[in-house]
Formats: C-alpha cells, structure tokens, sequence
C-alpha cells in the first residue's frame, strides 16, 4: 500500500528547516501548516491542531535520541501525511530520556488506519534513530538536503 510509505510521504515542502518555534503547541502548529498549505486537506486547522494537542495530553510524543512524533487521527483526512521539523540546538519536547529534541515528525492519519498508524510510527523510528542518519540531518544547511537524505528510506 503506496500511502504508508514514508519515501513517499516526505515532501520537500513539508519540510521546516530550521523550525524557529520552541513550545509543543507552537511545533505542531509549525508542522501543521504546510499540510494545509500544500495538500488537499481540510482546512480546520483547529480541530487538527486540537486533536494533536489532545494526543499530546495524553502522554508526551517526545521519544529519546531527540526525537519526538506527534501524530494523531482525524475524520478529516483521507491518508496519511507527515511533515518534518528539524531544530539542532534542540528543544525541550518531554522527552522520555529527558534530553532536547531535534526532529520532530508530525503524523496525521484517516481515523480508519490503525494497522497503518502503528506500521508508519515504526518505520519512522527505525529510519530515525539511526544515529548516523541523524548526524547527516543535523549538518544539513537547508530543507533541500533534508529532503535529499529522506528520499533514501528504503521501504
């Protein structure tokens, strides 16, 4: 199935280097807004914003080796999408290993995908806490080469 391939859900647009927010809200925020912007989606910020929000409530998404992936499911879309924000000074995320974060990928998935939630979550930490991975990432001088590195994912 095509739509829960990551190579094929990173987007260069979709992509904010360097993400210049420092709050949880203000992250997902950031990370919501070129999916509106470029994508056929509803334009209910709000409710998007707020389910995330929600999620994040119920238990930070902010997992270790400065990694964090907010994500959430909503009725408004269709398939998944992702978006990538990437800050190398870090920012505090309430991380599991209570160290700053630095990537932070945004999920939003159909409300009917549970098999696709939980394999899309996986192949995003198994592409991302490779070390050496994200050394490249943090180097990077621009979306561009982020996107780059991103296209390499082998599904």
């Amino acid at each position: 199935m095509k739509s829960n391939r990551i190579k094929i859900l990173f987007k260069e647009n979709h992509i904010i280097f360097p993400i210049g927010a420092y709050s949880k809200q203000e992250i997902i925020n950031a990370l919501l807004m070129p999916l509106l912007k470029y994508e056929e989606i509803s334009t209910n910020k709000e409710v998007l914003l707020s389910s995330l929000l929600e999620r994040e409530r119920k238990g930070s998404t902010g997992l270790q080796n400065g990694l964090a992936i907010p994500h959430s499911k909503s009725h408004l879309i269709s398939k998944a999408y992702l978006s990538l924000g990437v800050n190398v000074e870090g920012i505090s995320f309430d991380a599991i290993d209570e160290k700053v974060t630095k990537i932070i990928v945004l999920a939003l998935l159909p409300i009917s995908s549970s098999e696709v939630h939980l394999k899309l979550i996986s192949k995003i930490c198994r592409f991302l806490y490779d070390e050496e991975l994200r050394k490249k990432i943090y180097i990077c001088s621009n979306k561009k080469e982020i996107w780059q590195i991103t296209k390499k994912i082998k599904n």
